[in-house]
């Protein structure tokens, strides 16, 4: 029982691993080809605030939405 639990647990972790790389590239994907502002990305993705939206890039990127464009754009 114990190993079909922890099988469960892999997977659910293999799929949010997933859907965060998909979210990670749809997050360079817009801040690289519009020039959309960070509020209207943050909400196009379903993030509950800019805040939140930053705070994630942040975290999984190294860099702020902002800091992230700039090194996309060569600036």
């Amino acid at each position: 029982r114990d190993v079909e639990r922890s099988r469960g647990l892999g997977d659910v972790y293999k799929r949010q691993e997933w859907m965060q790389k998909q979210l990670l590239g749809e997050i360079k994907y817009k801040l690289s080809v519009t020039d959309l502002p960070l509020g209207t990305i943050a909400n196009e993705l379903e993030f509950s605030s800019l805040a939140h939206f930053s705070r994630f890039c942040k975290r999984c990127l190294g860099c702020s939405p902002k800091e992230l464009r700039q090194q996309i754009k060569g600036g």
